[in-house]
């Protein structure tokens, strides 16, 4: 699933933001599919850790950052073309004092069964 994901992010990528993928003790024929991702984007930076969860993978992800901002997308979503762009837009326009954003989600035709 996360090939989808980054497979949509990755062009919308510039020099504003950091992808910190997260591998979340995945089995060894996901691992190898990220790490050769990685290779072909070095954008993406990629870490691992040994135990399953998603505070786990989060909080490794959020000790990688050097932004600002920290956004979490899961593997298993895969945004707009315009995603990153519109999330720059509104941060830009965030009070100091903001501590969040969030977005709408919207279930894709052909994308899973709800």
């Amino acid at each position: 699933m996360f090939r989808s994901c980054l497979g949509t992010l990755i062009p919308q990528i510039d020099c504003q933001a950091e992808v910190i993928l997260v591998d979340s003790a995945s089995d060894p024929k996901n691992k190898a599919q990220m790490a050769k991702l990685a290779v072909l984007y070095p954008a993406v930076k990629l870490t691992r850790v040994d135990q399953p969860g998603h505070s786990l993978a989060r909080n490794r992800g959020v000790f990688l950052a050097v932004g600002d901002w920290v956004v979490f997308l899961d593997d298993d979503a895969v945004p707009f073309p315009d995603w990153l762009a519109k999330l720059l837009t509104a941060v830009a326009a965030a009070s100091p004092t903001q501590v969040s954003l969030a977005g709408d989600i919207s279930a894709m035709a052909g994308r899973g069964e709800w």
